[in-house]
């Protein structure tokens, strides 16, 4: 019971699942979330995120906002950020900002020497400070912006509380206050994997949407989005 209430809005991940969420291969996913242990000594073998939850079985799990974290560090690789920059980025933020999930935050901050951006109240870079062997500062906005556009914000803590993979009219969100983080209808907050996997087993759009009382479209685009995920490898 103790480790139910811990899990309780903050979302949970396999890596598989991750995988296919954000389009990151599961190996690195894993490094980047845990580290690799045979180097545990090197600075570079350390994990880029806090994970939040505790082990469950034999199998580590991921929370919501270690996910946001994962997917913006994915997409700073596909634009061959080196790790080790990013790696001193998240060391700043966490260290000199007591920033527990530096890449899952509205407010991005430098230490002079790395990134980053600072987010006014409506969504607009305030500034935006760089460092490094090359100019990053447009890489980094061309990320930051379009992504966190789909990311919902608390507004105390400027954390990630919600995130809209289509965007946010797309009808589709993950919300760890539901579903323990599963992608769900946005208007009718049904599972999308549950409907498309009804309809996996055989059964009709139209015939899971009168079961559930919901619009043949809603289904059809949970069953169109889990297929869209499924397609990613989880290497």
């Amino acid at each position: 019971m103790t480790q139910q209430l811990l899990l309780v809005g903050r979302g949970i991940y396999s890596f598989p699942r991750a995988s296919q969420l954000t389009g990151i291969p599961t190996q690195n996913l894993r490094r980047w979330a845990m580290g690799r242990p045979s180097s545990a000594n090197s600075a570079s073998a350390s994990p880029l995120v806090h994970m939040d939850l505790p082990q469950i079985g034999e199998e580590a799990a991921l929370s919501f906002l270690n996910l946001v974290e994962l997917k913006l560090l994915g997409e700073f690789r596909r634009l061959d950020l080196p790790l080790q920059y990013l790696r001193r980025v998240v060391e700043v933020l966490r260290d000199s900002y007591d920033f527990e999930h530096p890449l899952a935050c509205k407010r991005l901050a430098t230490d002079g020497q790395a990134i980053f951006a600072e987010v006014d109240e409506s969504g607009e870079f305030a500034c935006i400070e760089i460092a490094g062997r090359r100019p990053n500062h447009v890489v980094m906005e061309d990320v930051v912006r379009p992504f966190f556009q789909d990311i919902e914000f608390y507004h105390d803590s400027d954390l990630a509380r919600r995130w809209f993979p289509l965007g946010p009219s797309g009808g589709i969100v993950l919300d760890p206050a539901q579903a323990f983080g599963e992608p769900i209808l946005t208007e009718h907050g049904l599972p999308t994997d549950m409907l498309a996997s009804l309809v996996a087993a055989g059964d009709s759009p139209t015939m899971v949407a009168d079961w559930y009382e919901v619009p043949v479209e809603a289904v059809e685009k949970a069953v169109a989005f889990e297929t869209s995920v499924a397609r990613r490898v989880a290497a």
